[in-house]
């Protein structure tokens, strides 16, 4: 159903009559706000791909009443779009805009004759208005900078004389002061002399004492120590006889010798104690005297230090006086000194100012009188200019709606040229350079990409026109920042240039020496900017205008205020004039899946038409393929431009497109791969190229997604029907066939198959042995024929035990594998150890060294899974299996490959895993992990009973476990959850909870088609509008732009999966958006009774073309959710068609990292 003409108003009123011989119009409506925009011209980007001629002078406007509305071509691209202006007539919001009449009529020469030479002279004009403004504005600098050198010159002679006439007085008080200090050192210096000898007989006494004292004092100490070490010896004497006296006391049975020995040593001692108490009283009776005269010595050095005090303290007092006058007298002296230094260099100052006001203020009047007479010719200059421009517009205004200088627009095209040294050589790049890439409405210039090839920031040239507002009359300077060549023109006159190969300036921009000074009258004027690149590496594409204004310190961005702005119109819808259905299309990157090499590019593609209209439509892709889908997405294998073409009407030529395919920088959306399978199904694949069928087959081999089956079948056939095709290559593509076939239920195609390969390959005996290999995993698997399989395996096995291969390896690996899976672990384990004998993958079976590295590595991936690493984990596990393959029979192997499986979103497999690991008895310790294991597969698989389940039996049988968990509170989730759903499933189905299940929740998409849709805006600032939108006939937008955001969604979610990832994706595009306006796009997510989570990530400036935004938000733990968008209210205007967000299962998020990871997960 329709949106609803209530919802939305009229969108196109009544029709006026076909233009004669034109086939195709479009209805097109004013968005921008009228009230707030007094704008008198309207610009409209009209898809005409294919439809008007080289110049499209066959472009026409209608108003209502069907009177032809004079329209001028802004921007014009053959293979896209065409931007025009045109006049408003009295606040009419609807128009129509006719292309597609290869009979349109002519020019009429002699009107165009008068106005080209009314706009001549206009511009003759001009050019010298801005020529007598450039020497106006240089001589008003040249004043400006002389004036500025006088009063600094001025300034630094009059400081210069206050200066030197205050030290000039200083100078005779600090000589007098000088004078005063210098006198009173003499008499100072003798009295300290006097007070020296005075004290010096009594110091030379006093002197010769205490050596006396300390010599007497130092043999009194050597007499005190000799007589200590005597009474040393004596005491330690008697200490010993005391101990062997009571050594022989207390030994009950002391033998003879024991006895002999005590006795002789107590005699020893006895008879050696008269002999040490005699040294004792010797020494003793030495130091008294010694000591006596020490102390009669010292007293007399006591006696002779007292005496000379008195002169002592005498000299000290004349030493201390004769300092400070010296320090005073060479202080004043010091002051005399700069004194004398600062008058003559304040002299010098002065001199050096004087001279040069001598010679700068003779200058002044020429200088001034320059100035003056340059202003009034530019004034007069001004004047003509007007009157002519006056004329001009009295002739033009009513064909030439850019007269009235209004809009800012950018043209890109592809530089052709090879030089750009000067303007003249840009000139003539520019005109060879006729391949435009596209147009856009802007609001600045500011730029940092080719918005029409966002892969090459290369080799274009972006020509901005539009017109600059100048509230205050004065000089302003320029300067366009970007890489190689920039230019700016202002009334036609080439104000700034920076010519050659250059790099944009970063950071803060210097206040002077760049840019370009230019007198600007008040009014409006119309200005170019032309940016060159060339082949430069280092080109990020960055171009900006920026300038000072008067009495400006800072260099600013030119802001959008600074341009006069138009009236923004859009296309409401496409006509034939027979009125059969027809459309026009727009594209965008949906995804970018890239693995090895090779690059999927997802285009959508959306074909537009006027509201209620479907026409039948067959596109054109520019590879061989084509589609009826009117919304299709299409895979490119390379980056680049292709020409998709339309064909909605029988006689009309087809609507053409030159779409950019390149990588956004957004994430890939997991669900992609299936996407990309679903659309690769559609595809005839012999209209391929090989290299492009190649890329396919090498997609289809990783992506693991189960409905790829037929597409592949398809591909290998037609690749193996190749001539020339590599023998290896060959080999590989019979296996994937064989796969292929037997997928699909076709097991004893497949063998067929397999016997074709055998017979082609022949005798090499590692092709043969991988086709069988590939031949025995379809048996296995697919056929679960195990006896087959197994025979494929000895035979790959067999005869050729001493090939060093890693081939035959993986055959006994896969034998075992099979053995496993059938719960024969006795078998499975020969097979493995066989395995480790055969082949080479980096390991030798046997030796301590295996069991170290096995041991290591099992260590590290137990690590790894604790960290929460899966994805290394899993590399980690699969080392282990290709070099231990015996490791898969372990308790500890089994538990982190269930552990990884099921953080991994693989819950089937780890269910499996856990369930292997509980019938491992010996390795018991891991079963209440396998408990919580299942538990939590089956509730993240929806099944809240197996889980409660699981739950009870780890609780009933590992009490303490389940208490150190917490598991309280997961049972209580599952709880919670199982009850609303129940309450949801009695609601939904009037109390028979038996009727119908409720379904998970998956996809919810807006598009605002539908009253509902348009119901989910909730913000009065933002509404849908008609116009040829992404995602059908309508797009919302902020009506009324400001500072704050606008919700564009707000969508309720039912029964949430218990795992995964809400995956949020919406399209937009720009027109006429600010840089400074790059808020965020806000997205709010909330569960029941949770807080609102929130993401956001900031639009790009698209420049009218179509992008996808995308915004991921964990899970939600509940059971009912909701999420919200907002988005800025710009400048220009924000379109937003197609808001969807889906679920993504954490095996989606495996899926997508396994492809990723490529053929080799290492």
């Amino acid at each position: 159903m329709a949106l609803a003409a209530s919802v939305l108003g009229d969108t196109t009123g009544t029709a006026p009559d076909w233009l004669e011989g034109y086939r195709v119009r479009f209805p097109v409506r004013v968005v921008s706000d009228a009230k707030k925009l007094d704008a008198k011209t309207i610009i409209v980007r009209i898809p005409t791909g294919g439809w008007l001629k080289p110049d499209a002078t066959d472009i026409r406007v209608c108003g209502p009443d069907g009177g032809i509305i004079p329209a001028i071509v802004l921007a014009h691209d053959p293979l896209g779009d065409t931007i025009i202006q045109f006049r408003q007539e009295s606040k009419e919001e609807r128009y129509w805009v006719y292309v597609s009449n290869p009979d349109a009529p002519g020019k009429d020469l002699a009107f165009e004759a008068r106005v080209s030479t009314a706009k001549e002279a206009s511009i003759q004009a001009g050019l010298l208005k801005m020529r007598l403004a450039k020497v106006s504005a240089e001589n008003a600098s040249a004043l400006r900078d002389l004036l500025a050198e006088i009063g600094k010159q001025q300034g630094i002679f009059d400081q210069a004389s206050t200066n030197l006439a205050t030290w000039q007085e200083a100078l005779p008080k600090r000589e007098a002061e000088h004078a005063t200090a210098k006198v009173l050192v003499p008499p100072a210096k003798t009295t300290l002399d006097q007070a020296a000898a005075a004290h010096a007989p009594f110091q030379k006494i006093a002197d010769e004492k205490t050596a006396l004292s300390r010599a007497a004092s130092t043999k009194a100490k050597r007499a005190q120590a000799a007589a200590a070490r005597a009474a040393q010896a004596h005491n330690a004497a008697i200490g010993k006889l005391n101990t062997a006296q009571q050594k022989l006391a207390a030994d009950p049975a002391p033998s003879e010798q024991e006895t002999a020995e005590l006795n002789q040593r107590i005699a020893d001692l006895k008879s050696a104690l008269p002999e040490l108490e005699a040294v004792v009283q010797s020494t003793a009776a030495a130091a008294v005297p010694l000591e006596a005269e020490a102390a009669a010595a010292k007293q007399v050095a006591t006696d002779a230090r007292l005496a000379a005090a008195p002169t002592d303290t005498t000299l000290k007092q004349a030493r201390t006086q004769h300092t400070q006058l010296s320090n005073a007298a060479k202080q004043a002296a010091a002051r005399v000194a700069k004194a004398k230094n600062v008058i003559t260099s304040e002299s010098k100052l002065k001199a050096d100012a004087q001279a040069a006001l001598a010679k700068l203020q003779p200058t002044l009047p020429g200088i001034k009188k320059a100035a003056t007479d340059s202003k009034t010719a530019s004034d007069n200059a001004v004047t003509d200019a007007r009157a002519k421009e006056a004329t001009y517009f009295d002739l033009a205004a009513a064909v030439d709606p850019r007269l009235l200088k209004e809009g800012l627009t950018v043209e890109f095209r592809e530089w052709s040229g090879d030089k750009f040294a000067d303007w003249a050589q840009v000139v003539e790049g520019l005109q060879c350079s006729d391949n435009v890439l596209g147009g856009a409405v802007v609001t600045e210039v500011i730029q940092n990409v080719n918005p029409f090839r966002r892969a090459d920031p290369r080799n274009f040239a972006a020509s901005y026109r539009g017109y600059l507002k100048v509230d205050k009359p004065g000089v302003y300077s320029f300067f366009v920042n970007g890489d190689d060549a920039t230019f700016l023109f202002i009334n036609g006159y080439k104000v700034y240039s920076r010519t050659g190969t250059n790099p944009p300036l970063r950071g803060r921009v210097e206040l002077y020496g760049i840019g370009a000074d230019i007198q600007l009258e008040r009014g409006v004027h119309p200005f170019e900017v032309h940016h060159v690149i060339g082949n430069t590496a280092e080109a990020t594409g960055h171009c900006t205008l920026m300038w000072l204004t008067p009495n400006s310190k800072a260099w600013q961005w030119v802001p959008r205020t600074a341009f006069t702005a138009a009236h923004i119109a859009v296309p409401v819808g496409v006509e034939a004039w027979d009125g059969q259905p027809i459309a026009v299309f727009d594209y965008g990157i949906d995804d970018v899946l890239t693995v090895d090499g090779v690059s999927l590019f997802l285009t959508r593609f959306a074909a537009a038409a006027s509201p209620g209209v479907s026409p039948n439509v067959t596109w054109s892709f520019d590879d061989g393929t084509t589609s009826q889908n009117p919304s299709p997405t299409h895979i490119f294998f390379k980056e680049g431009d292709v020409v998709v073409t339309l064909q909605s009407h029988p006689t009309l030529p087809a609507f053409r497109r030159r779409c950019h395919v390149w990588t956004p920088p957004v994430p890939t959306n997991p669900l992609a791969i299936g996407t990309a399978v679903e659309m690769l199904s559609e595809i005839d694949v012999t209209q391929l190229q090989v290299r492009d069928l190649n890329d396919i087959y090498h997609f289809l081999r990783l992506c693991e997604q189960p409905d790829r089956w037929p597409v592949m079948e398809r591909v290998c056939d037609h690749l193996l029907a190749q001539p020339e095709l590599d023998v290896k290559y060959r080999a590989l593509l019979y296996g994937s066939l064989i796969e292929a076939i037997a997928r699909q239920g076709r097991g004893t195609e497949a063998v067929k198959i397999f016997d074709r390969a055998v017979a082609e390959i022949g005798s090499l005996r590692t092709l043969d042995g991988a086709v069988r290999l590939d031949t025995a995993y379809v048996q296995r698997q697919v056929l679960k024929d195990y006896a087959a399989a197994g025979k494929l395996y000895a035979q790959v096995i067999q005869g050729n035990e001493r090939l060093r291969h890693p081939l035959i390896r993986q055959a006994a690996v896969a034998w075992g594998d099979m053995y496993l899976d059938a719960g024969d672990l006795a078998r499975a384990g020969e097979a493995y150890r066989l395995a480790r004998q055969l082949g080479s993958i980096g390991a030798v079976a046997g030796g301590k060294t295996d069991a170290v590295k096995r041991g290591a590595l099992l260590r590290v991936a137990e690590q790894q899974l604790t960290q929460g690493n899966i994805e290394q984990t899993y590399r980690l596990l699969w080392r282990i299996e290709n070099e231990f393959p015996e490791q898969k029979l372990e308790g500890l192997y089994r538990y982190m490959r269930a552990e990884s499986d099921r953080h991994a979103g693989r819950y089937d497999q780890a269910i499996r895993n856990y369930e292997m690991l509980l019938n491992l008895r010996q390795w018991g310790g891991f079963r209440p992990q396998a408990f919580h294991g299942i538990a939590d597969c089956y509730y993240r698989m929806g099944d809240s009973d197996e889980a409660l389940k699981w739950l009870t039996a780890l609780q009933e049988s590992y009490p303490n476990e389940y208490q150190q968990r917490d598991l309280d509170s997961v049972r209580a989730r599952i709880e919670t959850r199982r009850s609303a759903f129940q309450q949801q499933q009695a609601a939904d189905t009037g109390g028979d909870a038996a009727v119908q299940e409720i379904p998970t929740f998956s996809d919810r998409h807006v598009n605002y088609e539908q009253p509902d849709d348009v119901a989910l805006i909730g913000s009065q600032r933002a509404g849908p509008i008609p116009a040829l939108g992404f995602d059908g006939p309508h797009v919302v937008t902020a009506l009324r732009p400001g500072f704050g955001y606008a919700q564009v969604a707000n969508v309720s979610m039912v029964n949430l999966p218990p795992q995964g990832n809400l995956w949020l994706e919406m399209w937009y595009r720009t027109r006429g958006t600010s840089a400074h306006d790059r808020e965020m796009i806000i997205v709010k997510v909330a569960g029941d009774d949770a807080p609102a989570g929130v993401v956001s990530a900031p639009p790009q400036r698209t420049f009218g073309l179509w992008h996808k935004i995308v915004l991921e938000s964990p899970a939600l733990n509940t059971f009912n959710g909701s999420f919200a968008v907002f988005v800025p209210e710009s400048a220009g205007i924000l379109e937003i068609d197609g808001v969807r967000v889906r679920h993504v299962s954490d095996r989606q998020h495996d899926a997508l990292r396994r492809f990723v990871q490529g053929a080799d997960p290492q």
